[in-house]
């Protein structure tokens, strides 16, 4: 069930909590001048109260959820879950009015010594490139593992390029990596 999330700034303790913190004025005063801009914009995002305007609240099925990618036919939702104690990649059906089913576990790799799931990308296929465990997964709609790219150090994001968008890119502790494939990424 979908909520609605308030977003309520209480603009005095903003105030007193930069007061806290902030030694010299002229930075309380430019993050009073912030919050102030943040209010205003708020009151406008509630007047105008469109479609699309409000933050809607998804899912709270996972405890540190992290990276976000559709299927190329944007009927799903999958979301990586950076916990260390429960490593796994959630799949959602996207209902025709955007909003989610119920989820279920894509891939749990909890069992696995190594980092907690990070970025994920999708190929034109719908087939998934996760980082996590020793490198990045890629893995079917369905959740089996079609393959595995050990990496010297574990990667934590991804992103496609290239002139055809058949080149991965992902980024490490201290180093960038690519890889050219034979599929191209979604956009």
């Amino acid at each position: 069930m979908l909520q609605d999330v308030d977003l309520q700034i209480d603009r005095d303790t903003v105030i007193r909590e930069v007061a806290l913190f902030a030694e010299r004025s002229d930075i309380a005063e430019e993050v009073i001048r912030l919050a102030t801009h943040l209010e205003q914009f708020l009151e406008i995002m509630k007047e105008k109260d469109g479609a699309g305007r409000k933050l809607e609240l998804m899912s709270r099925t996972m405890t540190r959820p992290n990276g976000i990618a559709f299927s190329p036919d944007e009927k799903w939702l999958y979301v990586s879950n950076s916990d260390l104690k429960r490593k796994i990649w959630m799949r959602f059906p996207v209902k025709p009015d955007g909003s989610l089913a119920e989820g279920s576990i894509l891939l749990d790799l909890t069992h696995l010594d190594g980092q907690a799931p990070d970025g994920l990308k999708v190929d034109v296929a719908g087939n998934l490139y996760l980082t996590g465990p020793g490198g990045l997964w890629i893995v079917a709609p369905s959740g089996e593992v079609l393959g595995f790219i050990r990496t010297r150090q574990e990667p934590s994001n991804a992103a496609w390029g290239g002139d055809d968008w058949t080149t991965l890119f992902l980024t490490a502790p201290n180093e960038l990596y690519r890889i050219r494939l034979g599929v191209r990424g979604t956009r």
